[in-house]
């Protein structure tokens, strides 16, 4: 086949070794393969090569994978456009559909459903997917095409009526599900039964063991089963204490038909464990330490002109801080924040605060200019209802002088 013949694919992504995975597996596939570190270059290629297929990575520093695929929209490119993200949440998807994209896929990547997607729309074309998209996003996200029948699934949950809709929403997904009402009854069937369990997702609160306890009895006992919890609202010591009994997953309730499958899925592919019990997920090494991220100063040694306490900001209310020293010139940024809320998504958004922190710092290192830009980059990603109280220094340890501000 000639190469004019051989559809061509455009991989945009500021990570290079992200470009380096979907690129293998397309070329795997047989298609021809261009790379873009940006935005703006995607663009210049866009203009002088029919591409049948966009990968496109929804954060980017300049100009963001949003704002890529409304510009390809605008100039009017007929192409396919899979927008490849971290960003899981439902409203991250409903924004990168309105910003043109033709389909969502989350990262860490699974290279089956890649595969198939790199198949799929080069073989059906943009126009059949838009079809498929044009309604209003609004669909609980399933998938059953990642192969869920083949795992045991036991939930967990009090509520009768509760348990029914979520044992529902699993058995439709593609899981062999049993339900059961608090953890003893889950040990129990795990103990006794002669079905292998894979994966064991709880609320929190039950009466007798709870999702904690529970999470704990199984990680020392049966540490091959995944366990996920769930639960409306908790405080940031909860949060901990899951992640230090290595939890694999925590689902967001108000979102859990939206975020459910994503999450499992993930911690699947991280643990090898689709239909295999050897491997032990990385899920909950990975969340571990980005919280430890949240946290952490810029330089080797502490600051010896300014005390932060740092160790114990989440014992006092708090949720990031990062500092960071400007060449050499004796001037240090210090940035302190806390996200409203002791939830997954105030962690969350505490997560992709501190990424967009680290991409605009250097070019944005007046207080009150970096918190207005902060403002900004939050909104693009679509965290706009999200509400952060920061404040913003720069310390001259020369002057012994410093500027800052605050906003909330």
């Amino acid at each position: 086949m000639p190469d004019s013949d051989v559809p061509h694919i455009l991989i945009v992504d500021d990570n290079p070794f992200n470009r380096e995975l979907i690129s293998e597996v397309a070329l795997a596939e047989g298609f021809v393969v261009q790379e873009a570190q940006n935005g703006h270059q995607a663009l210049e290629m866009l203009q002088k090569t029919n591409f049948a297929l966009v990968m496109m990575d929804l954060l980017m520093p300049g100009m963001d994978g949003f704002e890529t695929t409304r510009k390809i929209r605008e100039m009017g490119i007929n192409v396919a456009v899979i927008a490849v993200s971290a960003l899981t949440l439902k409203q991250d998807r409903q924004e990168s559909l309105r910003a043109g994209c033709n389909e969502f896929l989350s990262k860490p990547l699974d290279i089956k459903e890649l595969r198939s997607l790199l198949l799929k729309y080069t073989a059906t074309g943009p126009e059949k997917e838009k079809e498929r998209v044009s309604g209003t996003g609004e669909e609980p996200y399933t998938d059953s095409s990642f192969g869920f029948k083949d795992i045991f699934l036991l939930l967990v949950e009090e509520d009768r009526k509760l348990r029914e809709k979520e044992s529902d929403f699993f058995f439709q997904a593609g899981f062999d599900v049993k339900a059961v009402a608090n953890g003893a009854d889950a040990m129990d069937f795990i103990e006794q039964s002669d079905k292998i369990v894979h994966i064991v997702i709880s609320n929190i609160f039950t009466t007798g063991i709870d999702g904690l306890g529970l999470l704990t009895m199984l990680k020392r006992k049966y540490s091959d089963i995944l366990v996920f919890l769930y639960t409306e609202s908790y405080d940031a010591s909860t949060f901990q204490y899951a992640v230090q009994q290595k939890v694999d997953g925590i689902i967001p309730e108000d979102q859990f038909e939206t975020t459910a499958l994503g999450i499992i899925r993930s911690a699947l592919s991280q643990s090898g464990q689709k239909g295999s019990r050897t491997a032990e997920a990385s899920a909950a090494e990975q969340v571990r330490q980005a919280q430890d991220r949240l946290i952490h100063p810029g330089c080797m040694n502490i600051c010896l002109s300014l005390d932060v306490a740092y160790q114990s900001l989440h014992e006092a209310g708090g949720d990031m801080m990062q500092c960071r020293r400007f060449g050499t010139n004796g001037e240090c940024g210090i940035l302190l924040a806390d996200v409203a809320g002791h939830s997954v998504m105030s962690s969350y958004t505490g997560a992709i605060f501190t990424g967009l922190l680290m991409s605009v710092w250097d070019s944005h290192k007046e207080p009150a200019d970096l918190l207005k830009k902060m403002d900004k980059e939050l909104i693009k990603v679509g965290n706009d209802k999200s509400h952060i109280c920061a404040t913003s220094l720069l310390w001259d340890r020369w002057s012994g002088k410093f500027r800052f501000s605050c906003a909330g």
